[in-house]
């Protein structure tokens, strides 16, 4: 920089480029850089950072790089638009993986073997993906199916996801629930504090061999201007000590401050904005409490059953749709029926009481049912929603399976509300079960659509013709073997199910719940209470 010699420095202190040196180690970047040790370190699979812009992330992950060990293996991905290929011959390029088959199903049989490789030398491998926000879904769904790589006892790679905060709302979204529940560390930078400013200006002038100080009142100006976000700081820091340079000046006082904050752009407070700020400060508040409503979202009473508030009815007034999107019914010869409408509202499918039975409404929206026995190897196979027949007392009772955690279940029963019960009292009592899933296959092409299936799984080459012939036949044995079903070669019901399944599919196996309906199990308990 121009007044670089000018000042002293022996390096540029307020430079754009992220450079690790000059990190300067906030309570929040300590924070967010212990995350990151104890994901990589406790093999956690999916780890997420994310912060503001210009707020110390990439800096951070360059740090973070240059401590790892000589046992990790990193891949770090700049370029967050790659497509899936592109995405996975970058990967294996970083790792320095030697493959002669550059197609998809070629470098992926490279990176398991590599992979594989490494964890028999007790070595790491993580794939660090910064400005994540930038991804496309498919190419973040390619990122999710790379962390199935895995051994019976760990997990063979790390990925870590950097962002701006839309990454969270990103793989919040319902397309990608899958990534977002294998998430299992997440850390969002914040801004520096008040007190923090000072001490990061001072670092980074100190990191550049200067001993120059700031006045006091100069570091609370930089602090409203800057709101503690370290890229702003160094904007301004730049300005300021270019004023001082053109002023030939080599003390820093409150003047220059503001006349650099000024040139960029700060003015005056007006009265119409803390106006605006207190109306908008009203409306946050009331939709926190849940006065008001965006769309139709429901803010249940947290620890109580929930009120069934019954916003639309079925014709015959047999069902009704409470405020959690579950179908209540009041007869228990309407249970089954109400269940599996349960089931579709579950599926995202609003609106469906009134159009029939359950199954027509679902036919026209796309979707087949399966039905089996209780088995709960292929429940846990499928990791699918279901709708369970019990056998109790001699009584026939049917309820919505919805989650299953560690030993126990979440039930869903149209006649008695959300349960919990355990799998081993479900497994006595239990008949069988019946699933919706959306259908994809049942077309004329449903050949050519499995042969895209299959390739996009790096299992098949590149097919066109849309006949099921001998390659194609070993592909989908390949991926009946890896779905642990019987390899037979055939596309039956199972087969159809696994393949049909997508990034929108709910599971019964989530790693946290977030859905409005269910409270735990002391919301659980009380509601039984109530009854």
């Amino acid at each position: 920089m121009i007044y670089d010699s000018f000042f002293g420095f022996v390096s540029e202190p307020f430079g754009v480029t992220p450079n690790p040196d000059f990190l300067f180690l906030s309570r929040a970047h300590e924070d967010a850089l212990a995350h990151l040790r104890f994901g990589i370190a406790e093999d956690r699979g999916f780890i997420m950072l994310t912060g503001e812009i210009g707020s110390g992330k990439t800096t951070l992950m360059r740090y973070f790089i240059e401590g790892l060990e000589e046992s990790v293996h990193a891949s770090v991905i700049l370029n967050p638009r790659a497509e899936p290929p592109e995405l996975l011959k970058l990967i294996v390029r970083d790792f320095g993986i030697a493959c002669s088959d550059n197609t998809l199903a070629g470098l992926m049989e490279c990176l398991n073997g590599f992979l594989v490789r490494s964890c028999e030398k007790k070595e790491k491998a993580v794939i660090i993906i910064d400005e994540a926000q930038d991804m496309s879904a498919e190419s973040l769904e390619f990122v999710r199916l790379l962390s199935n790589i895995e051994t019976d006892t760990r997990k063979l790679l790390q990925l870590v996801l950097i962002g701006q905060p839309e990454l969270r709302d990103l793989v919040a979204g319902e397309g990608l629930r899958q990534l977002d529940q294998r998430i299992s560390v997440r850390y969002h930078i914040g801004p520096l504090g008040k007190d923090e400013v000072s001490a990061y200006i001072i670092h980074r002038l100190s990191k550049a061999g200067s001993d120059l100080i700031f006045p006091r009142w100069g570091m609370d100006m930089l602090y409203r201007y800057s709101r503690g976000i370290p890229r702003l700081i160094n904007r301004a820091c730049d300005r300021i000590l270019l004023f001082a340079y053109a002023e030939g000046r080599h003390d820093i006082d409150t003047k220059v401050i503001r006349q650099a904050l000024k040139e960029l752009g700060i003015k005056s407070r007006k009265p119409e904005l803390y106006a605006l700020a207190a109306i908008l400060i009203a409306v946050i508040v009331l939709l926190t409490a849940g006065i008001v409503r965006k769309d139709r979202a429901f803010i249940s009473p947290p620890g109580g059953r929930q009120e069934q508030i019954k916003e639309t009815k079925s014709p015959a007034g047999r069902f009704s749709a409470g405020n959690d999107g579950m179908v209540y019914a009041t007869n228990p010869s309407d249970a089954k029926e109400a269940a599996l409408f349960s089931l579709l509202s579950w599926w995202g499918e609003t609106e469906v009481i009134g159009a029939g039975t359950a199954a027509k409404a679902a036919a026209l929206k796309g979707y087949s049912h399966y039905s089996y026995r209780l088995d709960w190897e292929k429940i846990q196979r499928l990791n699918m929603p279901a709708v369970l027949r019990l056998k109790e007392n001699r009584a026939e009772r049917w309820a919505a399976l919805l989650w299953i955690i560690g030993k126990d279940a979440v039930l869903f029963d149209p006649l008695k509300g959300w349960q919990i019960e355990s799998k081993e009292k479900i497994g006595k009592s239990a008949d069988g079960f019946v699933m919706f899933w959306k259908n994809k296959y049942n077309t004329a092409d449903k050949i050519a659509l499995l042969q895209n299936a299959l390739t996009s799984r790096g299992l098949l080459g590149q097919h066109r013709h849309g006949k099921l012939d001998d390659e194609t036949g070993r592909a989908l044995r390949r991926f009946q073997n890896n779905s642990n079903i019987p390899a037979s070669g055939r596309l039956d019901e199972e087969t159809l199910v696994l393949l049909s399944k997508n990034r929108t599919t709910p599971e019964i196996y989530p790693q946290k719940i977030k859905r409005g309906g269910f409270y735990g199990h002391q919301g659980t308990e009380q509601g039984n209470q109530d009854k």
